[in-house]
């Protein structure tokens, strides 16, 4: 019998087939690329502090070191500018004074003669950014090399439900583990757990002078790099299926003259759907109506840092009964699955 049947190839999926191959598990991974899929067009930015209160993100030691064992040289590290603005004295202050972000926080620094528009300063940190059209195309290769791989779409009408295992067209595997994104909304048995779903657009800049390497950082963040320029990115919770947009084209120019003093023009631009729950921490774990279906979704817009952390943990839940860390486990949402009286 085989170990796993793995649904969906974003940055959940690479994740969970990563943690399964390390383990030594048998698997197969169906999957068809879909439009507005979120980890194709997903930015991989992982940063420690985020929010414009300047929130450490919790875990993140733990998550970065997750990421670190995935990726390895697929994740580099560069610079974060993050620009102040007067209102934003107080959490500067407060985070200053705080030990949990003295390796994290730089000194304010004062304005730079550049294109950046930053009369009050910054503060610096290090993040990291991951290749990830490289990763799940690395990863595609990968499993179609070890034959592991069903280009193909995948309905729960294929599947049969037993107490020890689950039947998908005819092949007997321990555990369904669905790693679908927005799409495990509609997705029994978990179309109980509660989401917030975004539509989100970005895109590359032409050519940008006079701003270094880096993130220049506000409500918007715009990424130097050596052979490109990336900005974003936008919000909007109603219309999730509409790709990219004028509006979205619009509100990104006008974003980018925010925060640099020169011409920007688009010269490409990319949009997805961030499926994040209604906590903002991921949903990792088994269904209490079919025990042999398993979730890992709502990574939200911080898939790149989230996911190896929550697929090796999924993976020792199936495989060797270790319990899931409380603050990803879907059961704290088991309240949203009966609706009180």
């Amino acid at each position: 019998m085989m170990d796993a049947l793995v649904v969906g190839l974003g940055l959940a999926g690479v994740s969970v087939t990563h943690a399964l191959r390390s383990a030594g598990h048998r698997f197969t991974v169906v999957d068809v690329p879909l439009p507005h899929s979120g980890s194709p067009v997903a930015a991989g930015l992982m940063l420690p502090i985020s929010g414009p209160r300047w929130v450490l993100r919790p875990h993140y030691a733990e998550l970065l070191e997750a990421a670190t064992g995935l990726y390895g040289p697929l994740m580099t590290p560069f610079r974060v500018n993050r620009l102040l603005g007067e209102e934003h004295e107080p959490y500067l202050h407060k985070r200053q004074q705080d030990p949990a972000y003295a390796d994290y926080l730089s000194e304010q620094q004062p304005p730079q003669d550049d294109a950046t528009i930053d009369p009050h300063g910054r503060v610096q940190w290090t993040a990291h950014c991951l290749d990830v059209p490289t990763l799940l195309s690395q990863a595609r290769q990968q499993l179609t090399d070890e034959e592991r791989l069903v280009e193909a779409s995948f309905s729960l009408d294929d599947v049969t439900y037993h107490p020890t295992h689950i039947d998908y067209r005819g092949t007997p595997y321990k555990w369904l583990i669905l790693c679908t994104g927005h799409r495990a909304i509609q997705q029994p048995p978990f179309e109980w757990l509660r989401y917030q779903p975004s539509h989100g657009e970005w895109c590359e800049l032409h050519p940008i002078d006079r701003v270094e390497p880096g993130i220049i950082d506000r409500r918007y963040w715009m990424h130097q790099e050596p052979t490109r320029t990336r900005f974003g990115s936008t919000y909007d919770y109603k219309e999730l299926d509409a790709g990219t947009t004028a509006a979205g084209a619009l509100a990104l120019i006008e974003a980018a003259k925010t925060l640099v003093d020169c011409d920007v023009r688009i010269k490409t631009q990319y949009a997805g759907i961030r499926a994040a729950t209604i906590d903002w921490s991921p949903y990792v774990g088994t269904s209490p109506t079919q025990p042999r279906a398993a979730l890992l979704a709502g990574l939200g817009s911080t898939g790149a840092l989230l996911a190896p952390y929550c697929g090796h943990a999924l993976v020792r839940l199936l495989m060797d009964d270790d319990p899931l860390p409380s603050w990803i486990n879907l059961a704290r949402r088991e309240r949203d699955r009966v609706p009180p009286a």
